[in-house]
């Protein structure tokens, strides 16, 4: 009932936003948009209107596609490598390790550099010392860092292999060699031993929702539009 011309223009105004202010004002003003029919496009008895009303109630009851209910996903096998390295170092390069989380993170990339295959990604660790003062107070002190490696599925070394590695006698100087190279502090690494398990994991799945983009529509600019729609509109 209007021509071509009026309902581009309509686009056009929608056109030029991520989320533009006259998108909800057409919806408000449809049956002013299409040019106020009198009729009804097509006939509608009162059986096709209860069938409607049935099927949005069942789509009310369903809930919401694709929002996960937070039920547990399958368990997965994941594959570890957990590697107990004995090291002797002064009292105060200790206190340096545990306190300074930039040297626990070149710990880590130390390990990884001294095998082959592993990434810093996949290693956390665990600093233990015997606290008492007498210890403390030695020239050395013997600490025990706990190195666990979480492999992912695409790795593309095996635990196998990486047990091996760490259970070689090379592997406690090449260590100590990474972790001076990488902190600048010297240790000695006394022994080395590495053990490969298996955990599994149960997965949840989530659904996040983000916030839609900046819009540029405000009180003034919906006013504004409003009164050029109705303007439109309107004979």
């Amino acid at each position: 009932q209007r021509s071509k011309a009026y309902y581009q223009a309509l686009l056009d105004g929608v056109s030029g936003d991520v989320d533009p202010c006259l998108n909800y004002l057409y919806e408000m003003s449809w049956y002013y948009v299409t040019g106020m029919p009198s009729v009804a496009p097509c006939s509608t008895s009162q059986e096709d209107l209860t069938r409607a009303d049935a099927s949005s109630a069942r789509f009310l009851d369903d809930g919401v596609s694709g929002v996960s209910n937070g039920e547990d996903g399958e368990p997965t096998p994941v594959e570890l490598v957990t590697v107990t390295v004995v090291m002797e170092m002064t009292a105060d390069d200790l206190a340096e390790f545990q306190n300074n989380e930039t040297k626990q993170e070149q710990l880590k990339e130390s390990f990884a550099n001294s095998l082959d295959g592993v990434e810093a990604s996949w290693v956390s660790l665990e600093i233990q010392v015997d606290g008492s003062d007498r210890r403390l107070q030695a020239t050395t002190t013997s600490v025990t860092i706990v190195y666990v490696i979480t492999f992912p599925e695409d790795a593309s070394v095996s635990t196998a292999d990486v047990v091996a590695a760490t259970n070689a006698d090379s592997f406690k100087n090449t260590l100590a060699g990474e972790i001076l190279e990488s902190t600048g502090l010297t240790v000695v690494v006394s022994s080395a031993s590495g053990v490969a398990s298996t955990e599994t994991v149960t997965s949840t799945t989530t659904t996040t929702y983000s916030q839609p983009a900046e819009s540029s529509c405000t009180r003034s600019s919906i006013a504004g539009l409003l009164v050029t729609l109705l303007a439109a509109l309107l004979p």
